[in-house]
């Protein structure tokens, strides 16, 4: 479809007004590919391909590929390259998409524009899960290197939040997302060993923290 209505598009005798609705049919099957394409992410999560690497280098990689989108929505997103290797035992193409949709939720949640800030720090922790009172022995606490990604953006309702890594549920206009982005990093990260904490207040902006076991660690 795409590729056709591209050729319309593209015809010299073609009038403006078909030009302009084959340029609609194509903007339209872009954003059918998208939600194809997360439904299929939701649906099919493939296991991760684990291998030691540098966070340094996924964030940095990231951001240079969404540098456009940001450039678009008059968004600056600022790193803090740490001057040391970060390692995890992950697989680089899932956080890459793991921070592929914190940044555009970011984005997304100022639409006046703003700063996304990115940072990266190491922390002994206990899953959250470990800190349920039970019989079994407590486990030691182990490293996790943590990402956190803040926006001064419109914030979350406490209401919403409690919902935000639900599948389907989304804030967004009709047409502006699937609620599906969200579910998949919350995945993703549970398939690595990590979990994912949201913090916002309505009107003060949102931070999402990625935790991560630590090379040695995972």
């Amino acid at each position: 479809m795409s590729g056709r209505a591209g050729l319309i598009a593209t015809d010299e005798a073609a009038s403006a007004e078909i030009v302009g609705s084959a340029e609609t049919i194509r903007g339209q099957c872009r954003r059918m590919t998208s939600i194809i394409r997360q439904l299929l992410d939701f649906a099919r999560r493939a296991t991760p391909k684990s291998a030691p690497c540098d966070l340094n280098q996924i964030i940095a990689q990231t951001a240079m590929l969404i540098k456009p989108l940001a450039r678009k929505r008059r968004v600056k997103i600022e790193y803090g390259q740490k001057d040391h290797p970060v390692i995890v035992q992950a697989d680089p193409a899932q956080l890459e998409q793991v921070l592929t949709n914190l940044l555009t939720n970011a984005m997304q949640a100022m639409p006046d524009g703003g700063e996304v800030r990115v940072d990266v720090s190491a922390i002994q922790a206990l899953r959250p899960e470990q800190h349920q009172e039970t019989d079994q022995p407590q486990e030691k606490e182990k490293k996790y290197h943590v990402i956190r990604v803040q926006d001064d953006g419109i914030g979350i309702t406490p209401e919403d939040l409690n919902h935000i890594f639900d599948p389907f549920f989304t804030t967004k206009d009709t047409g502006e997302g699937t609620g599906l982005g969200l579910s998949i990093v919350y995945g993703i990260v549970q398939e690595h060993g990590g979990w994912i904490e949201a913090t916002s207040e309505s009107g003060q902006g949102s931070t999402f923290s990625v935790y991560l076991p630590a090379g040695e660690e995972a």
